[in-house]
């Protein structure tokens, strides 16, 4: 088995009916550890079923594509300090705006990085990384139901009657345009109207050759494509 972590219904299950002493060490943390022979199909997997079918869309030179040699990305690596600074400074956010919420963990979306950047931000995007998969993290916080609910710790509402303060909703009510929306969370004098998520990770490709991955290189050496591996 590796080390590694996936966040099955299992382990939810576990997370809050306790740990199980057979998956893990007195003290250690509750996470699973994967069957390795799991690892590399699962990688295997995807690359097939989902990486070979967005390379075949995106790969060519006609309106919508995005060049004939176009390959997505295959993972993601994100700096362990600044994973960790990033929950810090949310968990101190949530401390110094009194908020009445318990931060759960980290939500993760797949994004695709713009063609064209229309901001700082997008402009800083590296243009080898243009159109390619990526993720973004944006905290989470667990309601009295135990859903998990995006928000900004920089973003609430003053309570005038007490020391907790609610996050503000950040769902978009129906009648309200996207302007006034905006506005209305991060206020008329914030041109920039940017919110508490990490991204910026590094990506294969581009620019690396993925040969520092010894995942992906065992999946294609063991699961090769056509080969008829069960997964």
């Amino acid at each position: 088995m590796l080390f590694g972590l996936c966040m099955s219904n299992s382990l939810l299950a576990q997370k809050e009916n306790g740990p199980s002493q057979q998956n893990l060490n007195p003290g250690s943390a509750a996470f699973d550890k994967i069957p390795y022979k799991d690892m590399i199909r699962m990688v295997a997997k995807y690359r097939d079923q989902r990486q070979a079918i967005i390379n075949d869309t995106f790969s060519g030179t006609n309106p919508g594509q995005y060049g004939a040699n176009f390959a997505d990305s295959r993972y993601f690596t994100f700096d362990l300090q600044k994973l960790k600074d990033f929950i810090a400074a949310v968990e101190d956010q949530v401390k110094e705006n009194n908020l009445s919420v318990n931060f759960s963990g980290l939500r993760v979306y797949p994004i695709v990085y713009p063609e064209v950047g229309t901001s700082e931000y997008s402009d800083s995007i590296p243009y080898s990384h243009r159109n390619h998969l990526s993720i973004m993290f944006v905290p989470t916080y667990r309601n009295e139901v135990g859903e998990d609910i995006d928000f900004d710790p920089d973003l609430f509402e003053v309570n005038p009657n007490g020391p907790w303060n609610a996050p503000k909703s950040l769902f978009k009510p129906e009648n309200m345009s996207e302007t006034d929306f905006l506005n209305w969370l991060f206020g008329q004098n914030d041109a920039v109207k940017a919110f508490t998520g990490l991204n910026h990770a590094g990506l294969c490709p581009p620019p690396n050759p993925c040969t520092s991955s010894s995942l992906l290189k065992n999946a294609d050496v063991l699961c090769p494509i056509n080969s008829g591996c069960q997964y």
